[in-house]
């Protein structure tokens, strides 16, 4: 069942800063009581799914807004480049996620925009 109007449909600007607050305060939480190889997993599993979402509405707001391929490869970039992204992905098992899941945190490990617009609109 796909809600278009749920929270994960619906765009924010700064969703991005949000989610990076997000998950660095449940890093910082989880470091006072838990060994990091403990709790690594799971919160670069919740990153890389975030980032699925970002791309996802970034993707779906710059095509329902005519807003041209170079900005949103900017958009995009910010969120494939940022450090956060990039170590998430580096030891992430990428082959044990679903198929179009793994697709996609492929695409955004290796900053490929175009695959993931195409992924996105293929979805819709």
């Amino acid at each position: 069942c796909r809600n278009e109007a749920s929270i994960s449909k619906s765009y924010k600007k700064d969703r991005f800063e949000k989610s990076l607050a997000f998950v660095n305060e449940v890093e910082k939480r989880f470091k006072k009581d838990i060994k990091a190889e403990e709790y690594k997993i799971y919160t670069d599993r919740f990153w890389q799914a975030m980032c699925r979402v970002l791309c996802s509405q970034e993707i779906m707001y710059a095509q329902d807004n005519n807003i041209k391929y170079s900005a949103l490869k900017e958009r995009l970039k910010m969120i494939c480049t940022h450090s956060l992204t990039v170590n998430a992905l580096k030891k992430y098992p990428i082959w044990k996620l679903p198929l179009r899941q793994g697709v996609f945190a492929f695409g955004v490990k290796h900053k490929l925009y175009f695959l993931l617009k195409l992924l996105v609109g293929l979805r819709r």
